[in-house]
């Protein structure tokens, strides 16, 4: 049986030594840091089929087949260097409920799906876009299925700010992500989105003790 979160492989610095490379290791790095991905697992069922869009590296979707090997799971990213770092550490794993795809959100096959998660995806998104690929998203969900939406909140403004600085780092310097603009919307925003799509949704903030305004909000079909 593997442990969840954390204990195991997946315990403090051995998660790094499943990614090839010294750079693929410091970004992984900072994004474990950076971001509690163990808090999304309660929102998670334990088996079925699971749709990460945007999975860069493959940090979550690689969390989620370790700790739900019921779970089969989709995993894309427009980036084949990034996939194919993902499917290195995947195989270093040795987890087989797992695949990983190159591919745009708004192209990649969304069969009926039990959990469809999009994680600091759609604030790269223009507006009209997101609302079209949410949309979709929740159209595939089976009943008693769940949109994970993780995305950064507009509040504490001194968050949101710093949040916007290194994203501009990030995104329009440094080139590590994907992305021409930013297209932040208020929590509130998102969740009465998800609201007009038919899903029961409510509003998780993960953000405590955290520099960053870590925002979740989870949709149910």
């Amino acid at each position: 049986m593997r442990p969840a979160w954390p204990g195991g492989l997946w315990a403090g610095v051995d998660v790094l030594r499943l990614y090839p490379g010294t750079a693929a290791r410091l970004h992984v790095a900072l994004r474990w840091g950076l971001f509690p991905f163990g808090a999304l697992l309660p929102f998670v069922p334990e088996s079925g089929l699971a749709v990460d869009l945007g999975c860069g590296h493959g940090l979550w979707p690689l969390l989620l087949a370790r700790a739900r090997p019921g779970l089969h799971i989709h995993a894309i990213d427009p980036d084949a260097d990034k996939i194919a770092l993902a499917r290195a550490a995947a195989r270093a794993a040795n987890l087989s409920n797992i695949q990983f795809f190159v591919g745009t959100a708004e192209e990649a096959a969304l069969p009926p799906c039990h959990l469809i998660s999009l994680v600091d995806v759609l604030y790269l998104v223009p507006w009209r876009l997101q609302e079209q690929l949410l949309a979709r998203a929740a159209g595939c969900l089976v009943r008693g299925g769940r949109l994970l939406l993780k995305e950064m909140s507009e509040r504490p403004r001194w968050k949101a700010r710093w949040n916007r600085v290194q994203e501009f780092l990030s995104v329009r310097l440094l080139r590590i992500t994907w992305g021409s603009g930013f297209y932040f919307r208020e929590g509130a925003a998102w969740e009465a989105l998800l609201r007009h799509l038919g899903l029961r949704t409510w509003t998780v903030r993960l953000d405590a003790g955290r520099p960053h305004p870590h925002l979740l909000l989870v949709g149910e079909r």
